[in-house]
């Protein structure tokens, strides 16, 4: 169910509908590139603290939130 989450942003991983911040193997953020044009550059967040506020998707071991405005992601 949805929830407040918290980690440290590791990479950037860029893709044709989603740029993904990669938080360890089995988890990442998606960010529909059509919505980047509202969030600051992604790789600002990159080593830095963040709470993400959202529903996590599982595909088998890994987990993905899905994140379409800023105010979902808040750097710590």
């Amino acid at each position: 169910g949805w929830g407040r989450f918290t980690g440290i942003a590791r990479s950037l991983k860029k893709g044709r509908k989603f740029d993904r911040l990669i938080f360890s193997d089995s988890v990442d953020l998606r960010i529909p590139t059509k919505n980047l044009s509202l969030f600051p550059a992604l790789k600002e967040y990159i080593g830095k603290q963040l709470e993400v506020r959202g529903w996590p998707s599982r595909q088998k071991d890994h987990y993905s939130i899905l994140v379409r405005h800023p105010a979902a992601l808040i750097v710590q």
